[in-house]
């Protein structure tokens, strides 16, 4: 209600500190639990989200509340729920696709997708949904076998929820036009059952969309979301020259905090080199030899879908978060983009640069060992 509800107040002294996140904070804190006095608190930007995201932590915080465990104990609960979760998830993405299972694995130890699936955030469910869903696709396709009863059913759920997470990864929905005419009785079947799955889709996110835009006011000062979006329809040149002007600006930063370059409350700054070495690797898996050979035409859609996400995420930033006829686009993070990048599998697939003499499957866990120890000991000596 109003973009929030009521909390104990206790929440206060758990999660708010005079010196910032900190060890020895929590350390302080540790036993203290909910009281009986509590108050309404606003948090319209996390109120945009539908109740389905947070199902996974939600989980973690009833068997803590049920346990009468202290409040800090509750929230780690519900972190360890989220990264349990959604790692199955992951783990099944990687054993479904069906090439550039490498790309996968670097992809999913990076340090930024690591720090959102152990948070209490819904872009961990955003992630892991994504993952699964094109990699569940890719595999009925590529693998060419039969659709059953079940994959309906299921990959029915991963689209309903991939559009709900956030809604400007609708286009990812998309991605059913990949299952191949022949897993159906009939070509004319495809059609029917997919314009129905994304009508229904489409529906569901219309009505939260519905619901959710009466917080968008609440979010940050100045901004007016009818005005902007007023504005865009007006101004489509304007607008286009603003995200322009942002990822001239902020591609760097945009590109390495897709691997993590800076960390929890952007305060762990993860060193250029490492971030900046590990993207050439992810980048030289895309590209080494492989025996899998996509068509030209197979990557259109996945193109196109890449595309039209990246222009709703800064659309909807510019819209949300951005004062009207604003000459750059802010609030854009890297880590809105990684939900994405298993599209790059198909986009950059058949480049094969054969390479000799490498034992690559060394080289990609070294990587991942590395930098995501160096990443936890960065955080650790940060909040000390």
């Amino acid at each position: 209600d109003g973009g929030g509800r009521d909390f104990t107040v206790n929440i206060d002294k758990v999660f708010e500190s005079e010196n910032g996140v900190n060890y020895n904070h929590e350390k302080q804190v540790l036993n203290l639990k909910e009281n009986k006095d509590y108050m309404f608190y606003y948090f319209p930007n996390t109120a945009l989200y539908i109740f389905v995201c947070y199902i996974p932590q939600a989980l973690g915080i009833i068997i803590g509340k049920l346990l009468n465990l202290p409040i800090l104990f509750i929230a780690y609960l519900g972190r360890l729920t989220n990264f349990l979760i959604c790692s199955i998830l992951i783990y099944f993405s990687l054993k479904l696709i069906p090439f550039k299972k490498k790309t996968l694995i670097l992809l999913a130890f990076m340090p930024m997708l690591f720090q959102e699936i152990i948070s209490l955030s819904p872009d961990a469910l955003t992630i892991s949904v994504a993952f699964l869903l094109i990699s569940y696709i890719l595999n009925i396709r590529y693998q060419k076998r039969s659709l059953k009863q079940l994959d309906f059913i299921f990959i029915s759920i991963l689209v309903v929820l991939m559009s709900l997470c956030k809604i400007v990864y609708l286009p990812l929905c998309l991605s059913v036009f990949l299952l191949p005419a022949d897993c159906f009785n009939k070509k004319k079947n495809k059609y029917i059952y997919i314009i129905i799955l994304l009508v229904i889709t489409f529906l569901i996110s219309l009505i939260w969309l519905g619901i959710s835009s009466t917080y968008l006011n609440e979010i940050k000062d100045g901004v007016v979301p009818a005005q902007q979006l007023k504005y865009i329809i007006t101004h489509p040149y304007g607008y286009i020259s603003s995200a322009i002007n942002s990822i001239i600006m902020y591609f760097d930063i945009y590109f390495l905090n897709i691997i993590g370059s800076y960390l929890l409350c952007f305060d762990v700054h993860v060193s250029p080199f490492m971030t900046i070495l590990y993207s050439f690797i992810i980048f030289y898996s895309l590209i080494i030899s492989s025996d899998d050979k996509i068509k030209t035409n197979d990557k259109i859609l996945p193109s196109l879908i890449l595309i039209a996400t990246i222009g709703l995420i800064f659309t909807s930033l510019y819209i949300q978060w951005n004062p009207v006829a604003s000459d750059y686009i802010d609030g854009i993070q890297g880590r809105y983009f990684i939900p994405l990048l298993p599209l790059l599998l198909v986009i950059f697939n058949n480049i094969n640069i054969k390479v000799k003499n490498i034992n690559f499957d060394y080289v990609i866990n070294v990587a991942i060992v590395i930098i995501n120890i160096y990443s936890l000991v960065l955080i650790f000596v940060n909040h000390v």
